[in-house]
């Protein structure tokens, strides 16, 4: 009880309202039980649930992933340029790109980590040729890529919009019933 009076007074996230919803009760199909009526519902919200999945599951199309791939390279470009100002202000080494790279060394009698800052060669590639780089990307993106069942973030947006819209509707149509058959002393729960 106090969890909840604690999350009620600033557990919310900021910008959000509770609102009451009064859910009537559904009506029940032609020799349709209360207790078939929730297990209906029930079935329902599952399905609608897995195709929640499955839209979350579903691949991105080629060209949405090619753009990004072309957003990656042009960053890793970037961070692969070498700085040459050591070098021409004072005739000191390149400065090229590194990363910290972290492992696990393997000793007896345990495990240790250890790090290392080492030139960062994905970046340096980039830089050196992206084009060739985005080419190679887009050939491998077109070998995996699934179009016929991808969708656009736009679509996938939407749809799980809908879906979790029916799913609430549903899930408020079980809690009802579920009222409903735990006053007729009906065994069931929520």
């Amino acid at each position: 009880m106090q969890s909840v009076e604690v999350w009620l007074g600033s557990g919310r996230p900021h910008g959000t309202v509770l609102e009451p919803v009064e859910t009537p009760m559904p009506e029940l199909s032609k020799g349709e039980g209360l207790l078939d009526a929730i297990e209906n519902r029930r079935r329902k919200a599952r399905s609608l649930r897995d195709e929640l999945a499955g839209v979350e599951r579903a691949p991105f199309p080629s060209s949405y992933c090619k753009a990004q791939a072309r957003q990656h390279v042009g960053r890793l470009a970037e961070r692969g340029k070498p700085d040459v100002a050591a070098l021409i202000r004072f005739d000191e080494d390149i400065a090229w790109p590194k990363e910290n790279v972290r492992s696990q060394v393997y000793t007896e009698p345990q495990r240790a980590l250890a790090f290392a800052e080492l030139v960062d060669p994905v970046s340096i590639l980039a830089w050196l040729d992206p084009a060739k780089l985005i080419a190679k990307l887009d050939a491998e993106i077109d070998r995996v890529s699934d179009d016929k069942h991808a969708l656009s973030v736009e679509a996938r947006e939407m749809k799980a919009a809908e879906l979790q819209t029916a799913l609430l509707e549903i899930e408020r149509q079980e809690s009802a019933l579920v009222w409903t058959a735990q006053q007729q002393n009906l065994p069931c729960e929520h």
